[in-house]
Order: C-alpha cells, then sequence, then structure tokens
C-alpha cells in the first residue's frame, strides 16, 4: 500500500506488487520488496530488523551486521552497521573492545576515551 502527502487513506498496489512500509507514491509499488526490507515476490514486505541489513531488492533474507555491530530498522547497506557501546573500530568489518582504562558510552565508530583519573574501566 501507500498512501500521497495530500491523501487520508492509503490506497493498493497494483495486483502482484508490493511496497515498503511507509510508502508514498505508486512509483513505489514492485515486484520485489526493495533493499532495507524482505519478504517474498508480491509483498508483504518488512523492514530488515535492528542489527540486521539488505543491501538489494528481493526475497533474500536480511543479513547479520558484523559482531559487536549494530544498525537501525529498515537498514539497506552493511555501512550501517556501527560499533556498539564498549566498542571501537571502522564498524563495517571489525569492533573491538575498549582497552582497559577507556570507555565509550555512545554507539558508532569513534575513539574509546580515556577514563578519569581516579577511576578505571
Amino acid at each position: 500500500k501507500f498512501k500521497a502527502m495530500t491523501d487520508v487513506a492509503c490506497f493498493s498496489c497494483p495486483l502482484g506488487t508490493t511496497s515498503q512500509p511507509g510508502s508514498t507514491s505508486p512509483a513505489q509499488c514492485s515486484v520485489q520488496c526493495p533493499a532495507g526490507s524482505s519478504g517474498p515476490d508480491g509483498g508483504p514486505c518488512a523492514f530488515c530488523l535492528a542489527g540486521t541489513f539488505k543491501s538489494s531488492p528481493g526475497p533474500a533474507p536480511c543479513s547479520l551486521c558484523p559482531v559487536n555491530t549494530n544498525s537501525g530498522t529498515g537498514s539497506n547497506a552493511l555501512s550501517t552497521c556501527s560499533c556498539n557501546v564498549g566498542y571501537t573500530g571502522p564498524g563495517t568489518q571489525t569492533c573491538l573492545a575498549c582497552e582497559a582504562g577507556t570507555y565509550k558510552d555512545i554507539t558508532g565508530n569513534g575513539a574509546c576515551n580515556k577514563c578519569p583519573t581516579s577511576a578505571m574501566s
């Protein structure tokens, strides 16, 4: 289904086609689920869950992000997988635990921070 920005109701895609949740025009109806979602040809499509991604259209399942990384719902590329809290690295391949004496309290591919002088991790 899709809903144009000016309409109140959702409209069905043509028979044998489907769309990703949140679609806004009939041009977004297709036979295959778009990247970032999965489902059988002709639908219904479901967004990839957090921690997974799918970079191509079609019925294939979503892939898991690499270990110690995560992604948001509906992710459509490996590059959307970023390091978990407490881990640092490039995100898309290897995220390593922060070393002793360091911490990272946000997700992403940033560096770990040194603990305050009187603290230890």
